[in-house]
């Protein structure tokens, strides 16, 4: 009998590890299995990051191109309203360099297309016409017109009437010149 049981108890152990090592292979397939799942889980986490990452540096890529376009367009901006700038100041100072009878011819102009009958008109004391130059003009008898020097006045004349004020200085010329033909000089001078 004892050698029954010892048969018995092989068969029993023989059977039990056959089992162990069935449930051995199946934990360690189911093992791999979820290691394989979960390194393949993380690959597509990390292809996902760096596809954002590399969405995310594109966007900022393509934040900062037009930030630096808008930046190198305000500075050419700036540059062409300078160079305007300096163009109307030529403009003023070629004014103020006018020979004694253009100054008188620029006078009389002004005054046939704005003065009205009776306006004072103010010339500056340090011009390159007088009371007396601006009195003898035509305009000024036809008109009667009055003639004074005034010390507001820096070029040019201002007129004053009854029913309005005029600035004819060289300053405010060049600023009414640039004002109606700005956008027609800054295509002569830049194109388009």
């Amino acid at each position: 009998m004892e050698q029954g049981k010892q048969d018995l108890l092989n068969a029993i152990l023989e059977e039990a590890t056959a089992k162990a090592a069935a449930i051995k292979e199946e934990a360690d397939n189911t093992a791999r299995a979820n290691v394989q799942r979960a390194a393949s889980e993380v690959q597509t986490y990390l292809d996902d990051c760096a596809s954002r990452d590399a969405t995310d540096a594109a966007d900022i890529i393509s934040r900062r191109k037009v930030s630096a376009g808008m930046e190198g367009k305000k500075a050419l901006l700036a540059e062409k309203r300078a160079l305007l700038s300096e163009v109307k100041s030529r403009l003023v100072e070629r004014l103020y360099a006018l020979s004694h009878e253009d100054y008188l011819r620029v006078v009389e102009v002004l005054l046939d297309a704005y003065a009205a009958e009776g306006d004072k008109v103010y010339i500056a004391k340090n011009c390159a016409v007088t009371y007396g130059d601006v009195q003898s003009l035509d305009v000024c008898r036809r008109l009667s017109l009055k003639v004074d020097y005034a010390p507001s006045v820096r070029s040019g004349v201002l007129l004053s009437g009854q029913a309005v004020d005029k600035d004819l200085s060289f300053e405010a010329l060049a600023d009414s010149v640039f004002a109606e033909h700005e956008m027609e000089l800054a295509t002569r001078l830049f194109g388009k």
